[in-house]
Protein backbone atom coordinates (compact mmCIF):
# COMPACT_ATOMS: atom_id res chain seq x y z
CA UNK A 1 0.00 0.00 0.00
CA UNK A 2 2.94 2.47 0.63
CA UNK A 3 4.32 1.95 -2.37
CA UNK A 4 0.99 2.39 -3.98
CA UNK A 5 0.98 5.83 -2.04
CA UNK A 6 3.72 6.77 -3.14
CA UNK A 7 3.90 6.23 -6.97
CA UNK A 8 0.67 8.05 -7.02
CA UNK A 9 2.05 11.15 -4.62
CA UNK A 10 5.36 11.57 -6.24
CA UNK A 11 5.07 13.30 -8.99
CA UNK A 12 2.56 15.93 -7.37
CA UNK A 13 5.18 16.87 -4.73
CA UNK A 14 6.74 19.56 -6.53
CA UNK A 15 3.21 21.06 -6.89
CA UNK A 16 2.33 20.57 -3.75
CA UNK A 17 5.64 22.08 -2.77
CA UNK A 18 5.42 25.23 -5.00
CA UNK A 19 1.58 25.95 -3.70
CA UNK A 20 2.78 25.46 -0.01
CA UNK A 21 5.42 28.29 -0.67
CA UNK A 22 2.92 30.42 -2.67
CA UNK A 23 -0.17 30.38 -0.17
CA UNK A 24 2.16 30.00 3.51
CA UNK A 25 5.38 31.51 2.60
CA UNK A 26 9.10 30.01 3.23
CA UNK A 27 8.35 29.52 7.19
CA UNK A 28 4.85 28.26 6.74
CA UNK A 29 5.99 25.77 3.93
CA UNK A 30 8.61 24.54 6.37
CA UNK A 31 6.43 24.21 9.18
CA UNK A 32 3.75 21.86 7.22
CA UNK A 33 7.06 19.60 5.94
CA UNK A 34 7.61 19.55 9.14
CA UNK A 35 4.26 18.36 10.70
CA UNK A 36 3.97 16.04 8.21
CA UNK A 37 7.17 14.03 8.66
CA UNK A 38 6.70 13.59 12.48
CA UNK A 39 3.24 12.51 11.58
CA UNK A 40 5.12 10.23 8.78
CA UNK A 41 7.29 9.54 11.84
CA UNK A 42 4.92 8.66 14.85
CA UNK A 43 3.02 5.57 12.58
CA UNK A 44 5.08 3.32 12.48
CA UNK A 45 6.36 4.07 15.95
CA UNK A 46 3.23 3.74 17.64
CA UNK A 47 2.35 0.26 15.31
CA UNK A 48 2.66 -2.60 17.67
CA UNK A 49 3.44 -4.70 14.65
CA UNK A 50 6.59 -3.36 13.37
CA UNK A 51 7.04 -2.90 17.31
CA UNK A 52 6.93 -6.57 17.79
CA UNK A 53 9.43 -7.32 15.29
CA UNK A 54 12.33 -9.63 16.76
CA UNK A 55 16.02 -9.00 17.43
CA UNK A 56 18.58 -10.43 14.94
CA UNK A 57 19.76 -12.65 17.67
CA UNK A 58 15.98 -13.77 18.22
CA UNK A 59 15.94 -15.07 14.73
CA UNK A 60 15.65 -18.99 14.00
CA UNK A 61 18.97 -20.08 12.54
CA UNK A 62 19.62 -23.60 10.35
CA UNK A 63 21.11 -26.06 12.10
CA UNK A 64 23.48 -27.60 8.59
CA UNK A 65 26.26 -27.58 10.37
CA UNK A 66 28.15 -29.37 7.09
CA UNK A 67 26.47 -28.30 3.80
CA UNK A 68 27.25 -30.63 0.68
CA UNK A 69 29.39 -28.84 -1.63
CA UNK A 70 28.41 -28.20 -4.97
CA UNK A 71 30.37 -30.76 -7.10
CA UNK A 72 29.95 -32.10 -10.46
CA UNK A 73 28.45 -34.85 -9.17
CA UNK A 74 25.41 -33.17 -6.91
CA UNK A 75 24.31 -31.06 -9.58
CA UNK A 76 24.52 -33.60 -12.41
CA UNK A 77 24.03 -36.83 -11.29
CA UNK A 78 26.05 -39.99 -13.17
CA UNK A 79 29.09 -36.93 -13.64
CA UNK A 80 28.32 -35.83 -17.28
CA UNK A 81 31.21 -33.70 -18.21
CA UNK A 82 30.30 -30.20 -19.60
CA UNK A 83 32.13 -28.13 -21.88
CA UNK A 84 31.42 -24.99 -23.88
CA UNK A 85 31.75 -25.42 -27.45
CA UNK A 86 31.78 -22.56 -29.10
CA UNK A 87 28.85 -20.71 -28.16
CA UNK A 88 26.81 -24.10 -27.25
CA UNK A 89 26.79 -26.16 -24.17
CA UNK A 90 28.06 -29.48 -25.41
CA UNK A 91 27.14 -32.63 -22.95
CA UNK A 92 30.12 -35.78 -22.92
CA UNK A 93 29.94 -38.69 -21.17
Amino acid sequence: MGLLTEALLLPFAPVLGGFALATLGGTGAITLLVAGTAVGALVPTLSRSIRAVPRPADWPRLQDDHPVPATVETIHPGGADLRVAGSELARTP
